[in-house]
């Protein structure tokens, strides 16, 4: 089973704070514990995190919430792979190329 990492689902969380989402009731519909979010060595299944993006862009009126999650949320201090791999691309198109390659 793939898993998220609980700082990667905190930093979701504080995007839907800030655009004033129902944080609480969407982890309820996703089916994941909100309490989690206070263990750093919790991991989320992947499939309960896919649900909450889905549940907090049916509460938004935001088109590109997880552009704006990604913006304010990653870089190459908080996510050093991940953050090397965009600051290195070519242009914004290959690094969000390398973001979304996901392999087994």
């Amino acid at each position: 089973m793939r898993t998220t990492s609980s700082w990667w689902v905190l930093s979701m969380a504080e995007v839907f704070k800030r655009r004033q989402l129902p944080v609480a009731q969407l982890f309820a519909d996703a089916g994941l514990s909100i309490q989690s979010l206070a263990h750093p060595e919790t991991r989320f299944p992947q499939d309960g995190v896919t649900r909450l993006w889905e549940a907090a862009a049916l509460s938004s009126d935001c088109d590109y919430l997880g552009l704006e999650w990604g913006a304010a949320q990653i870089s190459v201090s908080g996510s050093p792979v991940l953050g090397y791999s965009l600051i290195t691309a070519r242009g914004i198109v290959r690094g969000s190329e390398r973001f979304s390659d996901i392999r087994a």
